[in-house]
């Protein structure tokens, strides 16, 4: 997959190849993830079929993996799709495209408050606008809140209820953490984002 026009615009602004490396980075991580959904959700439901002794039809097991993957893979075709149009949401972060080390030094700046050095700058305000953008998930916790507490209220608790409660109250652990970062972002955009790197 290439970069479109607006990726390229993008890569040109930062002047280095950090963006290609995070091109690249994403198409593997998407690539991984796609293997993963197509093998491992037919395997899933193949062990189900033989766990079942055989009390239902095949086919019913094979619509069943179809109907589980199908829509699974969507969402990843739109993100891909999405990415090749140029839509900013679906661009990789250009974290992904430096080192391990720079990239908890810039992270680490960022939150703190502090200017990054020259080469970093337009890693690092990237960087503050993928915190801000984290707000737009903080809808996500009430809606799952909500939803679980109408199977609370009707009564139609199943067993994995447990883990949806689970990851409702991770969601809710980590809110504060990211309405911390955002305002972070925010502020070391406000102090930084516009002064050009020394």
């Amino acid at each position: 997959m290439r970069p479109s026009a607006h990726w390229v615009k993008i890569i040109r602004m930062a002047e280095t190849d950090e963006a290609l490396r995070a091109w690249r980075r994403q198409n593997r991580r998407l690539r991984i993830l796609a293997l993963a959904f197509i093998v491992l959700t037919p395997l899933m439901y193949g062990v189900l079929f033989v766990l079942s002794d055989g009390d239902s039809s095949p086919l019913f097991w094979v619509v069943l993996s179809l109907a589980v993957t199908v829509p699974a893979l969507i969402p990843l075709g739109l993100v891909v799709w999405q990415r090749r149009r140029g839509s900013a949401w679906a661009q990789p972060s250009l974290l992904l495209g430096v080192d391990k080390d720079r990239r908890k030094a810039i992270v680490k700046a960022v939150k703190a408050g502090h200017p990054v050095e020259a080469q970093d700058h337009e890693v690092a305000v990237n960087t503050a606008q993928g915190l801000v953008r984290q707000r737009r998930l903080l809808w996500i916790v009430p809606f799952f809140l909500l939803l679980w507490t109408w199977n609370l209220l009707t009564g139609e608790l199943e067993a994995w209820d447990v883990l949806i409660v689970i990851g409702i109250v991770g969601m809710c652990a980590s809110m504060p953490f990211q309405i911390r970062d955002a305002r972070r972002g925010v502020e070391w955009l406000k102090k930084y984002q516009n002064i050009p790197p020394q």
